[in-house]
């Protein structure tokens, strides 16, 4: 009987949520039809004067863009090569990989380290106003963080 009822209170707490998620989704449809004259709110704010149920001169957003990613492989190269062998080709590369080099002309190339893959990251703020119609600029579709499909193992 105990496990009927929890599981009944369950449900009806489930029920309970969802009808008034609707109730508040419609209620602010028949706000913005009544204020905006549109079932959806405007994205982005409405800059005044409202000049009747309907009128704003331009709507306005702000959004702070982060910008990171890096370089699965980095190279440049000269092509002059190093002082022992003149007209070789000398690369440097940063792809994560071991660094490794035969310094005792043994044959044997010892670990000298390991190399880091270029990593960037950028920010600025971005401001944009348009004109008022038909929902104004901003985020229409819920989702605050976007990624490209790569991210974060680009080029891996």
């Amino acid at each position: 009987m105990n496990r009927t009822a929890s599981a009944t209170r369950t449900v009806a707490r489930e029920a309970l949520h969802v009808t008034v998620a609707n109730a508040t989704e419609h209620r602010a449809k028949q706000l913005a039809k009544k204020r905006f004259g549109e079932e959806v709110l405007p994205a982005g704010l409405p800059i005044a004067p409202w000049l009747g149920p309907v009128s704003w001169y331009a709507t306005t957003n702000l959004w702070w863009v982060s910008v990171e990613g890096e370089y699965a492989r980095f190279a440049v190269a000269a092509n002059h090569g190093t002082p022992t062998t003149p007209g070789a080709t000398t690369t440097y590369v940063r792809d994560g990989a071991t660094v490794r080099l035969d310094v005792d002309d043994d044959d044997e190339r010892e670990v000298l380290g390991r190399n880091e893959r270029l990593r960037f990251r950028a920010e600025t703020g971005v401001v944009v106003v348009v004109g008022p119609k038909p929902r104004g600029v901003g985020d229409k579709d819920g989702q605050a963080v976007e990624t490209s499909a790569g991210w974060p193992n680009a080029g891996k």
